[in-house]
């Protein structure tokens, strides 16, 4: 298998550390307002790599974390007059609601920044104490970018070519201007815990590198995340974590295209996104499925209410394959196609050929929809039981014993009648020697 790691900028083989375990880190969300589709695209396309690592006979430990401390969290906290652990707990439960919807594996783990903050703490002071990091005198810690040679070379970024960007902090005291903040110093109104500084929170980027080393050590196979989080976010994650502890922190680094509307990056901050859950009060949580996989998860993908639509009427194409598969005595699988699927998914998770392999063959073989539905599974679909399948194997099952009778009673002509009238309703009906089978 070969993947895109974007600290090399090239496809890879996949090589994990042990042979047959995968660690996998996923940063999750900033839990300050509802998630979206920009943030599903992401979660979908960690549990399909997931799904068919363990396909591949992989035992995955998948963490993903929580944000629940963070800057904008506070600024809701103030507008809303609301408490910050409310405010956590309603978007976390939200996406959870939706992730269990979605048919997304749970995650092994799923680590709250609060839940670390001792971590965290011992972290800033092995930084402290190796000179990377230092305490300004209004009691922020911030760490010395300066002091890291590596510094950005998984953004490709040079320090002397920065500008100021996203969640880059102003602060006089600083003695870089992207220095990033570990710790900082408690504000009057905000929520705090108790440090060898005095009282504060941690900076952003710090709980990722805690709660990942945590439960995957350090280095560990996989860390992905959106392709807005290469810079600063996962840089810095790089920077503190391997000036710590002086080793590799991660070896590949998988990044997933932003979900647009007519261009612009769907983000919570602009206000310019669709909640998740509404979409799912419309359509069919396969179909937002299938909507997300037909797009190579390096791509930027926009979003449109007619590709959603159209990609509806796809979904129930497969949904009835999945549903026949379930009437099929003979199970079957064909080597041919798995092995394409297989070709696929190993080329960097090419999700959209593999999906167009399982159409063309359903077109050209719909004797076989047992295949095909095997190999959805693998990709996470998972369609609602067909009201009607019960009830109609009980009825296949009666007219069949009829049929039966009649062809014991020489009475063929009646026994082809029957064949010949399932046939024009989609139903194949096949003789064997011992028993009679029927397919949709």
């Amino acid at each position: 298998m070969k993947l895109y790691n974007t600290l090399t900028r090239k496809v890879e083989e996949f090589k994990p550390i042990k042979r047959d375990k995968v660690g996998i880190y996923m940063c999750g969300m900033t839990v300050q307002d509802r998630p979206h589709l920009g943030h599903i695209r992401s979660f979908l396309v960690g549990d399909v790599l997931r799904r068919y690592l363990e396909y591949r006979g992989y035992h995955v430990d998948y963490v993903q974390n929580f944000t629940d401390i963070d800057d904008k969290i506070i600024e809701k906290m103030h507008s809303e007059g609301t408490d910050w652990r409310d405010i956590g707990h309603r978007y976390t439960d939200e996406y959870l609601s939706a992730a269990s919807k979605l048919n997304i594996k749970k995650a092994n783990h799923f680590p709250r920044a609060t839940q670390f903050i001792q971590e965290i703490i011992e972290l800033v002071n092995i930084l402290l104490e190796k000179g990377y990091a230092y305490l300004t005198p209004s009691k922020n810690v911030y760490f010395d970018v300066s002091k890291f040679e590596g510094y950005g070379k998984l953004s490709g970024k040079k320090l002397d070519e920065l500008k100021e960007g996203a969640r880059v902090e102003p602060d006089p005291e600083k003695k870089n201007p992207f220095d990033f903040a570990l710790w900082k110093q408690h504000k009057e109104g905000e929520p705090y815990w108790y440090s060898p500084w005095g009282k504060g929170r941690p900076g952003w980027h710090i709980e990722c590198s805690a709660m990942s080393t945590h439960f995957l050590g350090q280095p560990f196979d996989i860390h992905m995340g959106g392709q807005d989080l290469i810079f600063p976010h996962h840089e810095d994650e790089i920077a503190q974590s391997e000036a710590a502890y002086g080793k590799k922190f991660v070896n590949y680094w998988v990044h997933i295209g932003f979900m647009q509307i007519k261009g612009e990056k769907m983000s919570k901050s602009t206000g310019l996104f669709f909640a998740i859950e509404d979409i799912l009060k419309e359509y069919d949580p396969n179909t937002v499925r299938l909507f997300v996989l037909q797009k190579h998860y390096r791509s930027p993908m926009d979003y449109t209410e007619e590709f959603l639509k159209s990609t509806e009427e796809a979904w129930k194409k497969l949904e009835n394959t999945m549903h026949k598969a379930h009437f099929y005595q003979n199970t079957t699988l064909n080597a041919e196609l798995i092995s394409e699927f297989e070709k696929h998914m190993d080329e960097d998770l090419n999700t959209p050929k593999a999906i167009g392999k399982i159409f063309s063959y359903i077109k050209e073989h719909p004797e076989d929809p047992h295949t095909p539905a095997f190999l959805l599974k693998v990709l996470g679909f998972e369609p609602k039981e067909s009201k009607t399948s019960e009830k109609l194997d009980k009825i296949m099952e009666v007219i069949l014993k009829v049929r039966n009778a009649l062809r014991r009673d020489k009475q063929f002509a009646y026994a082809d009648m029957i064949r010949n009238e399932l046939n024009k309703l989609g139903i194949k009906v096949k003789d064997g020697r011992d028993k009679t089978e029927w397919t949709l």
